[in-house]
């Protein structure tokens, strides 16, 4: 599977028409899911934009893109989701968009409260040790 193909997975495909209707022009638009966005850009980015990103899972139907936490670079696509799990200093680039084929992601924004509340209902004893402390997760 190729990031500029979402036709190969009916999935992704259906999540890219989705995504496609509810961001109906270039920008991040919040859908009628709180905390949900759609995020549409029609060409790639010519630097790097940077920001503060939340917590938040971020899933590509179509395109590509790269974020840069400090040294480090995280490139998602459709075959890659990104987790961010505190606040963070980024940059970011879209690396694959066109107008035929636009980059298309949601963003799905933690409530951190509802987050720690499930924690303790999951881990009444505390949660167990992560083997990996980073803030960024690409999987």
């Amino acid at each position: 599977m190729t990031a500029s193909t979402p036709s190969s997975a009916p999935g992704l495909a259906r999540l890219a028409a989705l995504l496609a209707a509810n961001a109906p022009s270039d920008g991040s638009f919040a859908t009628c899911i709180p905390g949900l966005h759609a995020v549409r850009a029609s060409t790639p980015s010519e630097e790097l934009v940077h920001g503060l990103h939340r917590p938040a899972l971020c899933i590509v139907a179509q395109g590509a893109k790269t974020v840069m936490l400090g040294d480090e670079a995280y490139d998602y696509d459709p075959s890659r989701m990104l987790v961010f799990s505190l606040d963070l200093p980024i940059a970011a680039m879209i690396r694959q968009a066109s107008v035929a084929a636009p980059y298309l992601s949601f963003r799905l924004d933690f409530d951190q409260e509802r987050l720690a509340e499930l924690v303790l209902k999951a881990w009444p004893d505390g949660a167990p040790p992560v083997p990996q402390a980073r803030a960024v997760y690409v999987a």
